[in-house]
Order: C-alpha cells, then sequence, then structure tokens
C-alpha cells in the first residue's frame, strides 16, 4: 500500500465514525416512531389553568432560547420530548411496582354456574 491509499482510507473511516452521531440523531427518532411506546399528547393541556410563575419564567425561557438559539433550541427540545417517552414508562413501572396484584377470583375462568 502506498502512502495516499492510507491517509484515504483513516479519513474515509475518520468520517464515518463522525458520521455515526447523526446516524443516530435520524434512526432513534425513526424508529420510534412505528413503536408501541406512548408519546404524550399536547391535545389534554388546558390553557385556561393559572400557572404558578415558575412556570410562566420557564415557558419565557424557552421562547426566547428558541428565538436566539434556534438549531439547538429545537434539536434540544425534539430530544427532550424523546425522552419524555421514556420517563413517562419509567414513571408508571415504578407507580405499578408499589402495588399489590389483584387477588384471583375464587371462580376460574373456565368454570360455568
Amino acid at each position: 500500500m502506498n502512502m495516499r491509499h492510507t491517509v484515504l482510507h483513516a479519513t474515509a473511516i475518520s468520517i464515518a465514525l463522525a458520521a455515526l452521531p447523526v446516524l443516530a440523531m435520524v434512526l432513534v427518532p425513526a424508529l420510534l416512531m412505528v413503536s408501541t411506546i406512548r408519546f404524550r399528547s399536547f391535545k389534554t393541556i388546558d390553557l385556561q389553568m393559572r400557572r404558578p410563575p415558575a412556570v410562566l419564567f420557564l415557558i419565557a425561557v424557552i421562547m426566547v432560547a428558541i428565538a436566539t438559539h434556534i438549531r439547538l433550541a429545537l434539536a434540544v427540545t425534539a430530544y427532550a420530548y424523546l425522552a419524555s417517552a421514556f420517563m413517562g414508562m419509567a414513571m408508571t413501572r415504578l407507580r405499578h411496582r408499589g402495588q399489590s396484584p389483584a387477588p384471583p377470583s375464587p371462580a376460574g375462568p373456565h368454570d360455568t354456574a
């Protein structure tokens, strides 16, 4: 092998490795779109309900971040929403883990009276 071929091969490998995070950023949401994982819908948000000042301040900070750093803010927002599904699954499992299973019914499923 000559030196030029070795340099080109090393450059191709480094470019491929640099593309892996981008590939993951595309494939992970694509796979979640066809999965059965539940995501929270914004249809249930009540805009008439009074909010504490801290929530209003957080909303204002998010709006300013989107206005000033649009690419970064939208990417962070999108992946925070993506992560919220996994946090919701974890919260549901932790909530159900503390509950005891329902007692079995006295009559079996195939028993007839």
